[in-house]
């Protein structure tokens, strides 16, 4: 994937969730990497690559919230 597109692994991974329409904040504090967040709207992935994220079958939290157990909707998983 990052040689047929010449960015980032960071800017294919943004680029991959823009287009599954999820909302995405990347921090970034220098003038350098913020213009690397806006360069992801210069390029497509191609079917092969979407093909590839669609393939990976990972249901893993990154980020586990302890207090939203008590919550009715959790576990959230589509």
């Amino acid at each position: 994937m990052g040689k047929t597109n010449v960015v980032n692994k960071q800017g294919i991974l943004l680029r991959h969730l823009i287009h599954l329409k999820i909302s995405v904040i990347p921090k970034s504090l220098t003038p350098s990497r913020i213009q690397e967040n806006f360069d992801v709207f210069d390029f497509d992935l191609s079917e092969e690559d979407i093909k590839r994220f669609d393939e990976i079958k990972e249901d893993i939290r990154l980020f586990i919230y302890p207090h939203l157990k008590k919550s009715a909707f959790f576990p959230c998983y589509d």
